[in-house]
């Protein structure tokens, strides 16, 4: 049976348990914390899932990993913006937080994939391929300041920039959580 991928309200609850070898759907439960629409520069951006080392990063510990500048141009309601982001990149995170690959099956990463999710609910989905430089190579950012200053606040503390998006989409606003899980056997 296929992974269960259930949208609850505004949150997106993906759960997966493993029974003689195959994938079978456990019930979740909703999470009860409301998170603020915008994060801020206290809000932690929390990276979890099947990792060896989930970890909370504040903004100040953000600002703190080495950083990156990329100049970025999408579609945004319409009309084109080109913005030049400063961060962290997320693969770097990634890395850091040691997912429990299995180094015996040929290229595991690429069964892996990272739900973002900003503190209104929003999300987006990436594949660890097209982050890892061994793939994909798309460097993006959990960025922290735009244009040489922090973000707007409507972007929150900490926003993913995507580049060679079309769409602005999957920049994930006021990021607030990275969950990283295997989506196969």
């Amino acid at each position: 049976m296929p992974p269960l991928i259930r949208a609850t309200g505004l949150a997106l609850l993906w759960t997966l348990s493993t029974a003689q070898g195959q994938t079978q759907p456990t019930p979740s439960i909703p999470a009860a914390v409301t998170a603020p629409a915008v994060s801020t520069a206290t809000t932690p951006v929390v990276l979890s899932g099947v990792v060896q080392h989930p970890r909370a990063y504040l903004l100040a510990e953000l600002r703190a990993l080495p950083s990156r500048t990329l100049t970025v141009s999408f579609t945004s309601g319409g009309q084109g913006v080109t913005h030049t982001y400063r961060g962290v990149l997320l693969y770097d995170l990634l890395k850091a937080a040691k997912p429990n690959l299995n180094a015996g099956t040929k290229n595991d990463a690429l069964r892996w994939a990272v739900l973002a999710r900003g503190a209104d609910g929003y999300a987006a989905l990436f594949s660890w391929g097209e982050l890892d430089p061994d793939f994909g190579n798309r460097p993006v950012l959990l960025a922290y300041k735009q244009d040489g200053q922090p973000l707007p606040m409507r972007d929150g503390a900490v926003r993913l920039v995507v580049p060679g998006d079309g769409k602005g989409a999957r920049s994930v606003s006021s990021l607030v959580e990275l969950q990283i899980f295997r989506s196969g056997p």
